[in-house]
């Protein structure tokens, strides 16, 4: 508690006294001190101490709130340092210590996890690292095309922030200008053929501007449109659009989105490698299957191509 209001005291990024702080915890300035180390320890964030005018953060904070947050259709908590949202939904859901449809949302993630077990890098306060878990009827069929229509779904979203060039990349990335923006992973609890929990995990650059241990182009909201983007009104926007393409999705299937995917698709009609452990595929791009499988022509032979291990890129001279 101590620390939520000492962040949200200074996330205005101006200069707050010892005293006043020290008032608003019931400590010394010396334990305020003490505090503020802690923090920085914890979280990566810096702190300026100045005699005569007090303590102030680096840059100001854009924190997470629920009350800023405008969506009410599924519980939503906020965490602040959490090892992973998706692990931790994950345990809530095995555990029986949460029933979909939640939301969790956390300002750090310790061990963040991509796609063919990445980490995903999540400085605190800077990016969105939200997992939604939801209940999945009907068995495999409409388990099919799940994570592409969530990147539609974000996708969506971005567009509501003029960014025409974002898009998709099978199966479930969005990048801008040829880099990554933000990458999907869905892990499953329960039995997919019959009813099952789909943990849908979104991981989205917002404010980060500089980050170590990245191994691709990555890009933020912030370097795109060159200033801070509220992360609440985002999380209310991409929860508002995860919301309603599945509703559609389970409605109708991917057959209803599986044309909107491809027009957002960045790499439809190029010339791609597809990898497989040390096997590698050359093909054209020809869409996406009915299951939300890649469809490729491959010397002049139609083949699909589904898996959670499977690596895109484009080759070289395309």
């Amino acid at each position: 508690m101590a620390v939520s209001l000492l962040l949200e005291c200074l996330a205005d990024g101006q200069f707050h006294s010892g005293e006043e702080l020290g008032a608003l915890l019931g400590v010394s300035r010396s334990a305020v001190w003490k505090q503020l180390q802690g923090i920085e320890q914890r979280t990566g964030l810096s702190f300026f101490k100045v005699p005569g005018k007090g303590y102030r953060l680096a840059e100001p904070l854009n924190l997470l709130a629920n009350s800023r947050i405008d969506f009410d259709e599924w519980p939503i908590e906020i965490l602040d340092t959490i090892d992973s949202t998706n692990a931790e939904a994950l345990r809530r859901v095995m555990g029986q210590r949460g029933h979909a449809p939640f939301v969790l949302l956390a300002e750090h993630q310790t061990s963040g996890r991509g796609r063919r077990g990445r980490a995903w890098v999540s400085p605190y306060a800077k990016n969105l690292y939200l997992t939604a878990a939801v209940t999945i009827h009907g068995g495999i069929k409409q388990l099919e095309g799940l994570s592409l229509v969530v990147g539609l779904a974000v996708a969506s979203a971005l567009k509501k922030l003029s960014l025409v060039d974002a898009g998709l990349k099978w199966p479930n990335d969005i990048l801008l200008f040829g880099r990554k923006l933000s990458g999907i992973l869905i892990e499953l609890s329960g039995d997919p053929a019959d009813s099952c929990t789909a943990i849908i995990g979104i991981g989205l650059n917002v404010n980060m501007r500089n980050a170590d241990n990245i191994d691709q182009p990555w890009i933020s909201l912030y370097e795109a449109l060159g200033r801070p983007v509220d992360r609440n009104q985002l999380a209310s926007n991409v929860l508002h659009e995860l919301s309603d393409y599945l509703k559609l999705h389970q409605s109708h299937g991917f057959a209803a989105l599986k044309d909107s995917w491809e027009a957002n698709h960045l790499w439809q009609g190029r010339e791609v490698i597809l990898s497989a452990g040390a096997n590698q595929i050359e093909g054209k791009v020809l869409g996406v299957g009915l299951d939300g499988s890649l469809r490729l022509n491959v010397n002049g032979y139609e083949k699909s191509f589904n898996g959670g291990e499977l690596s895109l890129r484009l080759r070289n001279d395309s």
